[in-house]
């Protein structure tokens, strides 16, 4: 089952999940996309999914899509940015009525789904009367169910003035609860407001944490997506993390070379619309005058330097 793991505070906001989809315990999909990530005039936010790797037909990623912009999944064979001026919400609470009332919506026309399992979690800012607050819902949807329950994540403080938020989708933390206690001990002792590199100590211990979970678990991939949304400086930045070396073999013909590629998941918001693809390079992106820096791999060859974008492959339904 795939491991998300939010991280919130007031100065920034941290998501990771894996990308493995298993199907009887083995793996089925490696390259599965996980995350959606989504900037609205009130908000920027980045959306996770456990449980259920379809819905319908869909791939449950291309399903939460479609609930936020009606006709996302034709976006999936174009290997460009595409700039949309209909269909995308405009507020974050416009978001969050879309996702409700699709679930709502599946669920009771859809059989086979109130038997499955889904948890989606949104976490990252909104902006409300000029104040930058930190966000995070979790929406479950329980097995042989018709039921939604609603509920934050884990606040890791009780009576600090500003406390943060961790979510860790999927029962891990009950799972394997000594990981789940190292990992908040170690945030814990983070300044998250007077250490200039908590960002990035709490992405180590966030990355560390997912590397533990993984072990000796088959279900769970080392290889993840990572989304940091920096509110302190109002832009994001998107990396695929991966302990594996991923190529991109099918132009090396033309090139006669190997080029490494970096994944990247859907990113929706500010009349842009990126569906996931593979790219060898960086790329900056604005949505709405919202910076995003989407990271690639090298991409210099000799002396000359490549980009490569294209659609990411996925095997269909078993």
């Amino acid at each position: 089952m795939t491991l998300n793991i939010h991280f919130t505070c007031h100065k920034f906001a941290i998501a990771i999940s894996d990308r493995m989809v298993t199907a009887n315990r083995a793996k089925f999909d490696t390259q599965s996309n996980k995350t959606i990530v989504t900037v609205v005039e009130d908000a920027a936010v980045t959306i996770s999914y456990t449980g259920t790797a379809y819905i319908g037909v869909l791939p449950t990623d291309v399903w939460l899509a479609r609930l936020i912009m009606a006709d996302a999944d034709r976006y999936l064979k174009v290997n460009a940015i595409t700039y949309q001026y209909k269909f995308l919400p405009r507020l974050l609470r416009n978001l969050m009525s879309r996702i409700v009332v699709g679930l709502k919506n599946e669920i009771t026309t859809n059989f086979q789904f109130r038997k499955e399992y889904l948890e989606i979690g949104i976490s990252g800012h909104s902006i409300e009367r000029l104040y930058i607050n930190p966000y995070q819902v979790i929406i479950q949807k329980q097995a042989r169910s018709s039921c939604m329950q609603f509920s934050k994540g884990h606040q890791a403080t009780k009576y600090e003035e500003m406390p943060f938020y961790v979510w860790v989708s999927g029962g891990w933390p009950y799972a394997k609860p000594k990981i789940h206690s190292e990992m908040m001990s170690a945030l814990r002792s983070v300044d998250m407001y007077r250490d200039p590199d908590a960002q990035s100590k709490v992405t180590d211990i966030l990355y560390a944490a997912l590397q533990k979970y993984a072990e000796n678990e088959p279900t769970i991939s080392t290889d993840c997506m990572l989304v940091i949304h920096d509110v302190s400086a109002m832009k994001s930045k998107i990396e695929f993390k991966s302990l594996s070396e991923y190529v991109q073999n099918d132009i090396g013909s033309i090139l006669c070379q190997i080029i490494e590629i970096r994944y990247s998941p859907w990113i929706l918001g500010g009349k842009t619309v990126l569906p996931p693809l593979e790219i060898s390079a960086n790329m900056n992106l604005t949505l709405g005058g919202y910076p995003i820096l989407l990271k690639g791999a090298a991409e210099t060859i000799g002396k000359s330097k490549v980009f490569f974008i294209g659609p990411q492959s996925r095997p269909k339904r078993m």
